[in-house]
């Protein structure tokens, strides 16, 4: 637009009935943001791949996504690795000293290639992103801060305004690719959870940042759960066997009685199924 007829624009006053919007007349774009959480092994991945197509998969372990394409030969899957070995043993701030027990990844070149690849997806407008895993991200965010912050307090603790840039950059990095008009998937690991003086418990959570729950609409646990074989005949149990049902965690939107239902061997298809059951409208 030239400049004469910007100069030329009255910008409109702001009032109640221009800058409110009756809920009724919001538009809905109807794009799942999901997260699919669970030990080792169960599917998460599976489950990301049976999304709609083109699949936008920024991958964080090699090959962790590669070995399925098997199941899916027709589908548009397109995948980047963001996992990047170290070039240079890394260098703590505070101690000035080199490192050479971290693991494989570099977390800050990691990082960068991360931030990249967000940037780059920033136009797409149809398909599925997904972060495979999100537990790997904030691990390298973790890592990054350890060796790079830059405020102690007298007794050597990293000071907790380092660990809010962190959040904050993270933040960013997943909010980017949310707001996206595409469905949007993270998997993540899960991990124990711990009681009063570090007991065990028999309870698991997502693995990640502490907030990262309450990021996506849907949150589905994947567990193997122990099922039997009725003989439909006699009615009697043949034999009882594992399968992987996904557990319903969380469903914004939904009707609360979605919170806990089980679907056997899910698939985006399934789940689209069994969300419609209580009010998804998908």
């Amino acid at each position: 637009m030239p400049v004469a007829e910007v100069v030329q624009q009255v910008e409109e006053v702001p009032t109640l009935e221009n800058t409110f919007v009756k809920a009724n007349e919001v538009k809905q774009l109807k794009k799942l943001k999901i997260a699919v959480w669970s030990k080792p092994g169960l599917g998460k991945s599976y489950f990301a791949l049976s999304c709609p197509e083109p699949i936008w998969v920024i991958s964080t372990e090699p090959e962790s996504v590669e070995p399925l394409l098997v199941h899916f030969p027709d589908k548009d899957i397109r995948i980047v690795q963001c996992s990047k070995p170290y070039t240079d043993a890394p260098v703590n701030k505070k101690t000035g000293l080199v490192d050479n027990e971290l693991g494989a990844t570099d977390p800050e070149i990691s990082l960068r290639e991360f931030e990249k690849v967000t940037l780059l997806l920033k136009d797409i407008k149809e398909g599925t992103i997904v972060i495979d895993s999100i537990s790997d991200l904030w691990d390298w965010f973790s890592a990054w801060i350890d060796y790079n912050a830059d405020k102690y307090t007298k007794s050597g603790q990293m000071m907790r305004t380092e660990w809010g840039k962190v959040n904050s950059k993270y933040k960013t990095f997943v909010n980017r690719l949310m707001s996206r008009p595409v469905h949007f998937v993270f998997t993540a690991r899960s991990e124990n959870v711990y009681g009063e003086g570090g007991k065990e418990t028999n309870r698991t959570k997502l693995s990640g940042q502490k907030r990262t729950e309450y990021i996506p609409n849907i949150v589905m646990e994947l567990v193997n759960k122990p099922t039997q074989v009725i003989d439909k005949k006699t009615g009697q149990i043949q034999s009882s066997k594992l399968q992987v049902v996904g557990i319903i965690r969380k469903g914004r939107g939904l009707t609360e009685e979605a919170v806990g239902k089980e679907i056997v061997r899910p698939t985006f298809d399934n789940l689209i199924e069994e969300l419609n059951k209580y009010g998804a409208g998908l």
